[in-house]
């Protein structure tokens, strides 16, 4: 998604933490902000509210389009300037210090809030009046392995969990921080790129299947087609 932060100090480690999550960001400081929001299209605007003041903050909010996200960050916990940053149009407000695990669910929260219910957000490419006789995808926990039509599917351990735990989300999307960590955990090497490449290989290893993973904006991956476990 497409990120606009604005912060007098910009904090390296949030920068990191929402890249690594897949979120475009795009630095600026207080001065330019409202310049950059006429001149480009955002998804999300994090403002962080050390060295910035109210009033400016209130004009981002007026400038801001509709569909985007604004995260306030308050430089502590201010009951008072918490209430004051919403009624000045902030979608959601976050004191330090920050968890980024936090700040990355805030923001996922938001965009499915603007989707439609479940079921009618991405259609199954395999859903069809027909579905019922179509062979299901067999996913062996215990094997670690997938099988279609009798034959088992080349996948690495990684791709096995990446296809499980997309299966076990019954059809609802994962982000790429739920699956970094659920599959990553400490690994330095699995990075949101890594992911999206993991992602790309499985695509192709179940393409003789008629599941499919689907790309749903800003929420991440979902899987669909007829699935069965044993």
């Amino acid at each position: 998604m497409r990120s606009l932060y604005i912060a007098l100090r910009a904090d390296d480690a949030l920068q990191r933490a929402l890249r690594e999550i897949g979120y475009r960001l795009h630095l600026s400081r207080p001065v330019d902000a409202l310049w950059e929001l006429a001149a480009e299209t955002f998804d999300v605007v994090i403002y962080d509210l050390a060295g910035g003041d109210l009033d400016h903050f209130a004009e981002c909010g007026r400038a801001k389009p509709n569909a985007c996200m604004l995260l306030a960050i308050q430089p502590d916990e201010d009951a008072e300037q918490r209430v004051a940053l919403l009624r000045a149009g902030a979608d959601a407000c976050l004191s330090r210090p920050l968890s980024f695990v936090e700040v990355d669910a805030v923001l996922q929260a938001y965009f499915r809030r603007q989707l439609p219910r479940r079921g009618d957000v991405v259609a199954s490419p395999t859903t069809s009046p027909s579905s019922a006789d179509t062979p299901a995808l067999v996913l062996s926990r215990r094997a670690c392995k997938a099988t279609f039509d009798g034959q088992v599917l080349p996948l690495s351990l990684r791709e096995f969990g990446l296809l499980r735990l997309l299966a076990e989300s019954h059809g609802a999307p994962r982000d790429r921080l739920s699956i970094w960590q659920q599959l990553g955990g400490d690994d330095a090497e699995l990075s949101s790129d890594s992911i999206d490449r993991a992602v790309s290989r499985l695509r192709c290893k179940l393409a003789p299947t008629p599941v499919r993973i689907a790309r749903v904006r800003k929420l991440g991956y979902q899987l669909n087609g007829p699935i069965a476990f044993k």
